[in-house]
């Protein structure tokens, strides 16, 4: 599971991306060599997603953070894949 694909958040649903999966094309699924490719396709497809982040910047955006307005109030809960699955914050 892939909260990017299933359950997309922030700008993910305007990028086109795969989900890397081990293949089991030397040997055994999930095996050594197995988890290595994985690595290696996960690094290629977040080249793939920066590039495509990159071309959809408006003209004049520094990339920023955005900040929360402390007048408005309320708490704000955050989730986001993380490299051991999903995590989730509140502020």
């Amino acid at each position: 599971m892939d909260l990017r694909k299933n359950d997309p958040y922030s700008v993910y649903p305007l990028l086109d991306f795969e989900i890397p999966v081990g293949r089991g094309e030397k040997g055994t699924a999930g095996d050594c060599w197995d988890r290595y490719m994985v690595r290696v396709r996960e690094m290629e497809q977040s080249v793939n997603i920066i590039e495509q982040a990159v071309e959809r910047l408006p003209a004049g955006m520094s990339g920023g953070r955005a900040e929360a307005d402390p007048a408005r109030g309320g708490d704000v809960y955050v989730r986001t894949e993380t490299p051991k699955g999903s995590s989730g914050t509140t502020w």
